[in-house]
């Protein structure tokens, strides 16, 4: 059975995203969010994590409850999908550090999937 894709323009806009990634991302096992860096908790965590400082999106999961996420690992990329760095859920906290991602549509299939 073929599942439905979530977006529409990932390669295109993540040319460099690790197939695994890609994969759990379009089944909507993982999530994606663009990292805002105009925010002072961004700027603070660079200072500790200076791979972050080319981070422009953060993959994580959005299965795992808030206060499980001391155990989850967070995948950070760069804007072609190249992962930087892996940071664990004991060394930050994602809350008021990301943002939606405009750039990657979702797909019809999808949009009419969660309306049924």
């Amino acid at each position: 059975m073929k599942t439905i894709d979530k977006y529409d323009n990932i390669d295109n806009e993540l040319p460099n995203l690790a197939p695994v990634l890609k994969e759990a991302l379009q089944d909507d096992f993982l999530a994606i969010r663009s990292v805002d860096k105009s925010c002072e908790k961004y700027q603070k965590e660079c200072e500790k994590i200076c791979f972050l400082n080319d981070a422009a999106y953060v993959i994580y999961s959005p299965h795992i409850k808030k206060e499980n996420h001391n155990s989850e690992l967070f995948v950070f990329l760069d804007k072609t999908g190249k992962t930087l760095c892996h940071v664990g859920g004991t060394e930050m906290e994602l809350y008021g550090l990301v943002k939606p991602c405009e750039n990657l549509k979702l797909s019809e299939d999808y949009k009419n999937s969660i309306r049924k």
